[in-house]
C-alpha cells in the first residue's frame, strides 16, 4: 500500500525531469515547499496530458469518482489495487482515459517489530524523484470541479514484501508516454507497461516514529533513525 510519501524535489525540477513547459505551472508553484509526510486527502502533485501537453497540477489524494456525491469518509480510495482495476466501478472510467502520474522522492511503509510499529522510508540512494502510476478523476461541485487521485498498488516485490505485503507501481519511465495518453483507451494494453518486476534501485531506511503523525511534516521525518 502506500499511505504516506514524501516530495522534497522542487517544482521547477520535477517539471524540468517530467518534460512539463514551465510556463504551464501554477501560479506560485516555484514555491512550493518540500513535503516531508504526505497524506491522504491532502493535496498532492499529479501528471496529466491535457491537450497534448503534460501538466503538474494540484489534486485531492484520494479518489471522488464523477458519479459519487462528494468525499466520502467511510471509503479510503487514496490506493487502487492494480489486480481488477478495470471492473471497479470507481476505476474503469479512469484507468480508461485518465491516467496520471504522481512524482515522489520516497514512501513510508510501516513493520511490526517487538510489539510496535517501526516506519521505513524507501528511497533512492540518491533521493532523486521517481513517479507512481496514479488514476484521477473530476467531480463537479458547486464551487467549481474536484479533482482527485489514487495510487495504484500491486503485490510487494523482493526485499519490499520484508516490510509490506503491497507497495504503490512506480511506473517505468519508458511507460510514462502510453500510461499518460488519453487516447490509449485500452486498460490492459497501458497495464501491460506498468513492469513492477523491474524497480529502480531503492533502499529501506528505518525512520523515527514521528512521521506517524500526519501533522508532522518537516525533515526529520526521513531522517535515518539512530542506532545505539
Amino acid at each position: 500500500m502506500c499511505g504516506r510519501y514524501a516530495l522534497r524535489t522542487s517544482v521547477p525540477e520535477l517539471a524540468r525531469r517530467l518534460g512539463v513547459e514551465p510556463s504551464t505551472l501554477p501560479a506560485g508553484a516555484a514555491n512550493t515547499p518540500a513535503r516531508y509526510n504526505i497524506a491522504p486527502t491532502q493535496p498532492v502533485l499529479a501528471l496529466r496530458v491535457d491537450d497534448g501537453a503534460r501538466r503538474l497540477e494540484a489534486m485531492r489524494w484520494g479518489l471522488v469518482p464523477s458519479w459519487s456525491q462528494g468525499p466520502d469518509a467511510r471509503y479510503a480510495m487514496h490506493n487502487a489495487r492494480v489486480e481488477g482495476i478495470a471492473g471497479k466501478p470507481a476505476y474503469r472510467g479512469p484507468v480508461r482515459r485518465r491516467r496520471c502520474l504522481v512524482p515522489a522522492d520516497g514512501w513510508y511503509e510501516w513493520r511490526t517489530q517487538g510489539g510496535r510499529k517501526q516506519p521505513y522510508l524507501i528511497h533512492r540512494d540518491d533521493d532523486s524523484p521517481f513517479c507512481f502510476a496514479g488514476v484521477w478523476d473530476e467531480w463537479d461541485r458547486p464551487e467549481g470541479a474536484l479533482r482527485s487521485c489514487s495510487i495504484l498498488t500491486a503485490a510487494a516485490v523482493p526485499p519490499l514484501d520484508e516490510v509490506h505485503p503491497r507497495m504503490p507501481v512506480v511506473a517505468p519511465e519508458a511507460a510514462w508516454t502510453d500510461w499518460l495518453d488519453p487516447a490509449l483507451k485500452d486498460p490492459a494494453q497501458a497495464l501491460s507497461a506498468l513492469d513492477v518486476e523491474h524497480l529502480p534501485a531503492l533502499r529501506i531506511t528505518a525512520v523515527s516514529s514521528r512521521v506517524n503523525n500526519a501533522r508532522h511534516d518537516d525533515p526529520a521525518c526521513v531522517e535515518p533513525l539512530a542506532r545505539d
